[in-house]
């Protein structure tokens, strides 16, 4: 169970552990190739990372992966959850907002990473688990997502987290 003193810690550790990447200058993003459908970059990505779609219970298999899953389990935030279960929770749900990313055209705002957290998809699905319905649990894990681009899709990751970083922290 996620209480409010693990949330406040939590939301500290995400910005503290975003901080030093989004402190450096967003890179110029290459042009999306105008052969690549947004379904085939996003197979194409699925691939580059070793997954199949709708693979089932992830783990780790490159050394970004691991260094992904080693920074989560380290950060103490999610203390209690089995280590494997953090490597599977970290890379569905940086998968799941790189793939939001290239379907978004490697455009984003405020909105839609509000958008991407309030989604019934995979990060609602996570936050279920929990078993509580404290709005900082989705807004945590979206952190989690968002902070991981840093290591899966790097060209996304200084835009997403300044979007983050404008949302309210949730209180309840």
């Amino acid at each position: 169970m996620v209480t409010s003193t693990v949330r406040a810690g939590a939301g500290i550790v995400l910005l503290a552990l975003a901080l030093p990447i989004a402190a450096c200058a967003s890179q110029p993003r290459p042009e999306p190739t105008a052969s690549l459908s947004v379904e085939d970059e996003g197979r194409a990505f699925l691939l580059e990372q070793g997954y199949a779609t709708n693979e089932g219970r992830l783990a780790p298999k490159t050394p970004e992966h691991e260094r992904l899953v080693a920074e989560v389990i380290d950060s103490g935030v999610w203390e209690g959850i089995p280590d494997e279960d953090l490597a599977w929770m970290s890379l569905e749900l940086t998968l799941d907002v790189c793939l939001k990313a290239i379907e978004s055209g490697h455009d984003v705002d405020v909105d839609r990473v509000q958008a991407h957290i309030d989604d019934p998809g995979i990060l609602q699905t996570w936050a279920r688990a929990f078993g509580e319905s404290d709005p900082g649990v989705p807004f945590m894990l979206g952190g989690l997502a968002i902070t991981g681009m840093k290591h899966l899709c790097p060209d996304d990751y200084p835009d997403w987290i300044a979007a983050y970083r404008e949302l309210p922290i949730p209180t309840g």
